[in-house]
């Protein structure tokens, strides 16, 4: 019986975080993919078309592109804007204190906002609810 695995970008400037959770996630049962800033992240989304992101807020200027800077926010609006993660839910991952993107993740259309060092257990509770409420077209 081979159901096809639900898919996940992670998107980390940091290699550990995102280590990590490629780990967790796949050893959950999830096929995942990893973006280390923003431009990676929508190249991935574009070829993945994921079923859910998980995304952190502050990036370094982009490795391969030409220096350009942006947050999570952003690259989760841009890859609504070209479709290359359609309406997959995000999940909002940060080193900051998450009440002080609470309201922007909100806005930007976040399912939830998790701060470093992340409670795995949640986080996998919380992907599970996030999927189970948004059924992908495959």
């Amino acid at each position: 019986m081979n159901m096809s695995k639900k898919r996940i970008l992670i998107a980390d400037d940091s290699l550990t975080v995102l280590k990590s959770l490629e780990i967790k996630l796949e050893s959950a049962g999830y096929e995942t993919s990893t973006a280390v800033d923003g431009s990676e992240a929508l190249a991935e989304a574009r070829r993945l078309h994921p079923d859910l992101v998980i995304m952190d807020i502050n990036f370094p200027p982009d490795i391969n592109q030409s220096g350009g800077t942006w947050d999570g926010f952003q690259i989760i609006q841009w890859m609504r804007m070209t479709g290359a993660a359609g309406s997959a839910p995000a999940i909002i991952i940060t080193s900051d204190d998450v009440q002080q993107h609470q309201d922007s993740a909100l806005a930007a259309g976040a399912a939830a906002v998790f701060q470093k060092p992340i409670d795995i257990p949640h986080l996998l509770e919380t992907i599970r609810e996030c999927l189970d409420g948004h059924p992908q077209a495959s």
